[in-house]
């Protein structure tokens, strides 16, 4: 999947692949970007993947920062993460995970 460029409905560009409970999503700047078309590119996702339930989605934007997304009744909201580097953003968002600073990761509870 890392290899494979996908494309939303609305035209956002990117990559998306899981390494162990987190799904990364790279912005390829598409006609509009991943944070624009954020709802459109986790739906897109998550039916590819078949389910996020139990994943923390993060992504990274046009100015090359990860920060995290998750769908709340509908809506996809954004967390920060500040991470330049993606194995870095996974490291922190498994201690923020293990802090308790982070409770849903999109399972939908």
């Amino acid at each position: 999947m890392k290899d494979k460029l996908h494309q939303s409905v609305n035209k956002a560009l990117f990559r998306f692949w899981v390494e162990t409970d987190v799904v990364l999503v790279e912005d390829l700047r598409g006609e509009v970007s991943v944070t624009v078309d954020a709802l459109q590119v986790y739906k897109y996702v998550e039916k590819q993947l078949g389910s996020l339930e139990g994943k923390t989605v993060i992504w990274q934007d046009l100015m090359g920062e990860w920060d995290g997304m998750e769908m709340e009744n509908g809506e996809i909201l954004f967390f920060p993460i500040g991470c330049r580097c993606h194995v870095e953003a996974i490291e922190k968002v498994n201690q923020m995970e293990a802090l308790g600073q982070r409770s849903d990761h999109g399972s939908g509870e």
